[in-house]
């Protein structure tokens, strides 16, 4: 049997609960003043084939496999006693992966194996570090409620302990349904029909190893690592070793810049003159320049190129052309085409770049029918990228070389501004870049000269193979900024990209959804917002949340009375009374007025901060239906209209270089 799971290790109680994954019948196991589930927990446990839980790897199985690794000490024990001990254990695991330090029990000691989405969506990073009840928010989940009984004190009533399997059966529930968009089961684009579970499961067979909770970029790596290590005969410590001998500090970007990149204007040749004289302190330095060609500046840095455009509106005109041309598989192509590899490895690690890419290319086109194919084409493409250029900047892996990463990202940003300059040149206006593509505006008669120059430009930099160009063409493209936009191609399908994203993925921020959603009916279908947002029924896409860090704190204010709320708290903006608040920790450097605020409120040094600053909230941490949410709808319209009103029309006007 297999189950999706939870638990729950206050001082003077434990939970475990279970929900059957065929049957959806539920198991609570309870150690509590008279109840002492204990052996019955065990057993039952002897009949479980697999979990599947919520950061599971590193909590909940860690603290199961104590348990019955010391059940029978346990047994002998009145029932408070082994409720403060697992308490005691669960609070040195929490403080052992808070620390970075190694659990008791890496996952092949564990009696059950266990499936952790947290883990395969990587969620154990620190930049997309993600909680169960922020995951709710993303997931439209129903009851978005926290667990309002503090951990070291514990539970004191019946009533307590009903509300706690609650409250337990809540995130079992939700993790059932993160489970299900991980493996695809979902309408959100980002994820539909994406099935991580079994991909993981048949590049498992396909290696020879379990990576169910594997997370895309280790799966990579470890597909590089393997493969090396056999064809070179080399150990882990080997490498380690070599890498640690080759270490530079110090990397001289002249040694990073192609042989082929050549500028025919002054400006260019100045920018590329300083770049080669420029070099880089690894960890101290930073690289900046910016150069205006034609319509455009164009930023780089150490990672990539991007233009600066905001609030603009392109739409061709009958005899114009909008064309997004794209570096096929950039990066990975990069390394191969000038034969890159860290100085400490060989050429057999950019051979295997190099297979890489190839057995993909002829999978691909066979990944839709044969999954054998899908997870094989799926496994080079993680290790080409995050698994292979992805590592090269970091410094505690065997592949870590940072003058080949920026061989990489200053290469490939010089190559985009060659052929930004043959296109300005030519009278072709480049609109907008961004580190792998570029989008040019230009008249009908000059095609066949753009689709030249871009053939000179592959045959130039070697991209005839490796990094040739793909090509889409749009109706109109609709700019915030080069990072925030949505383009609709001649077919009408649409892409999207930051704050005009309708589906984001879950560890994002998806509030206001709203407003993407009328943004898109404006521009694509014509519909004015304040039509589209009065007429929308969701109450979920006119939601936002806040989460409170250590410093702080989040109450409601309604009239002279604070509440205070959970930590994640999930609202829309609303014609109540409620106000929602930050409270911040008190400031030691600011004393205390010792006088009344505007809401009759002695000052003694509290820092608050309205949330939605001007505007009144209603709570919606839990499901309530209604006829009318007395929702304050003129919000959300001069948020959908503070981006049109901005935006102007873009016209080309004759500006060379």
């Amino acid at each position: 049997m297999y189950v999706f799971y939870d638990k729950e290790t206050l001082k003077n109680c434990f939970l475990s609960s279970f929900k059957v994954k065929d049957t959806n019948q539920w198991y609570d196991f309870v150690i509590y003043k008279e109840r002492n589930d204990l052996l019955a927990y065990v057993n039952f446990l002897s009949n479980v084939k697999g979990e599947i839980g919520y950061n599971c790897v590193k909590f909940d199985a860690q603290v199961q496999q104590w348990i019955i690794d010391n059940v029978k000490r346990l047994i002998l024990l009145p029932t408070d006693q082994i409720t403060y001990e697992i308490h005691q254990y669960a609070t040195q695991v929490i403080e052992k992966s808070n620390n970075r330090q190694f659990l008791d029990f890496p996952e092949w000691k564990l009696y059950i194996p266990q499936c952790d989405p947290f883990l395969i969506n990587h969620y154990d990073n620190e930049a997309k570090r993600t909680s169960l009840k922020w995951l709710q928010f993303g997931m439209n989940w129903k009851n978005l409620v926290e667990m309002n009984v503090d951990h070291n004190v514990g539970i004191s009533t019946q009533e307590e302990l009903a509300n706690l399997i609650d409250y337990c059966h809540n995130d079992v529930d939700s993790t059932e349904n993160f489970y299900n968009i991980t493996k695809g089961l979902t309408e959100n684009s980002e994820y539909k029909g994406k099935d991580q579970i079994q991909l993981r499961k048949d590049i498992g067979k396909l290696i020879g190893k379990s990576v169910i909770n594997w997370n895309d970029v280790k799966i990579g790596e470890q597909f590089n690592f393997i493969n090396y290590t056999k064809a070179t005969g080399k150990s882990k410590d080997e490498l380690y070793h070599d890498k640690r001998e080759a270490y530079q500090q110090l990397i001289y970007l002249k040694n990073t810049i192609p042989p082929y990149i050549t500028f025919k204007t002054e400006i260019l040749t100045n920018l590329l003159n300083r770049i080669k004289a420029t070099s880089i302190n690894i960890g101290n330095d930073t690289f900046k320049e910016s150069v205006t060609i034609g319509h455009s500046t164009h930023n780089m840095g150490l990672g990539g190129i991007h233009s600066n455009e905001s609030f603009r509106k392109i739409v061709i005109k009958p005899n114009q052309i909008l064309r997004d041309a794209d570096v096929g598989g950039q990066y990975p192509s990069a390394i191969v085409k000038r034969g890159l590899y860290p100085k400490h490895l060989s050429p057999i690690w950019n051979e295997q770049i190099k297979n890489n890419i190839n057995e993909r290319s002829k999978l691909k086109p066979l990944a839709k029918t044969n999954k054998s194919a899908a997870s094989w084409s799926e496994a080079y493409k993680l290790a080409n990228n995050g698994g292979g250029y992805g590592k090269l900047g970091e410094v505690t892996n065997w592949q870590y070389d940072m003058e080949i990463m920026y061989s990489v990202t200053i290469g490939c940003q010089l190559e985009i501004l060659m052929l930004i300059e043959d296109l300005e040149l030519n009278g072709i206006s480049v609109v907008s870049s961004n580190t792998d593509g570029i989008v040019s505006l230009f008249d009908k008669s000059k095609e066949e000269l753009y689709n030249k120059i871009c053939k000179e430009w592959e045959v130039k930099t070697n991209s005839t193979v490796y990094g040739k160009l793909e090509f889409a063409d749009y109706k109109s493209l609709i700019q915030a900024s080069v990072n925030d936009y949505l383009a609709v191609k001649l077919d009408g399908s649409l892409k999207y990209k930051g704050d005009f994203e309708i589906d984001k993925l879950l560890h994002k921020n998806k509030s206001r959804r709203i407003v993407p959603l009328a943004l898109k009916a404006y521009y694509v279908d014509n519909i004015l917002p304040e039509e589209y947002i009065r007429a929308h029924k969701d109450i979920f896409d006119f939601c936002c949340a806040v989460r409170a860090d250590s410093t702080m704190s989040l109450y409601t204010l309604n009239g002279l009375d604070y509440t205070k709320q959970q930590k994640t708290c999930r609202y829309y903006i609303s014609n109540s009374k409620d106000i929602l608040l930050k409270r911040m920790k008190p400031n030691p450097k600011k004393k205390p007025k010792m006088q009344y605020d505007i809401f009759g409120n002695l000052d003694i040094g509290v820092r608050e901060h309205q949330v939605e600053a001007g505007y009144h909230v209603t709570l919606f941490n839990r499901y309530f239906d209604s006829d009318n949410y007395n929702i304050n709808y003129d919000y959300y319209i001069s948020k959908v209209y503070s981006i049109i009103n901005n935006m102007k029309d873009f016209n080309i006007q004759e500006k060379f270089i």
